[in-house]
């Protein structure tokens, strides 16, 4: 199974968009991406067009029990037997993993969290409202 290659594009906190690699380009050395402003139809080749973002966020290849993609810095919502906890999903370097971080000095990785159980409730670029 081939897992997509896709970021989450956004400009001072804002989703501006989206890229994926395109699969018929995979083999070679020539890499040619594709763009769509919501991230679920209207993908156009990106060609030689100027997208103007601050920050490009990976595809974890993993959605939520409604079928949300989560991407690198989205918040999530645990709903596990003893109570609902937030955290926020990083890449591990040393350990090369995803990971979720409870904000308290606890995490684990990604993929030992129940999907049945979680939901994408926004990013870390979110601001609360007053």
């Amino acid at each position: 199974m081939d897992r997509e290659i896709k970021f989450r594009l956004l400009k001072n906190g804002k989703v501006v968009g989206y890229m994926a690699l395109m699969p018929i380009c995979r083999e070679g050395k020539r890499l040619i991406w594709k763009y769509s402003e919501n991230g679920t139809d209207g993908w156009s080749g990106a060609g030689n067009a100027v997208i103007d973002f601050d920050v490009a966020e990976s595809y974890t290849g993993l959605k939520d029990k409604n079928g949300t993609e989560i991407y690198e810095g989205t918040k999530l919502s645990y709903e596990n037997f003893e109570c609902c906890e937030i955290c926020t999903v990083y890449w591990d370097e040393e350990d090369a993993s995803w990971r979720v971080d409870f904000g308290d000095n606890t995490d684990c990785t990604l993929s030992d969290l129940e999907k049945s159980l979680i939901t994408v409730i926004g990013t870390v670029h979110d601001t609360e409202q007053p």
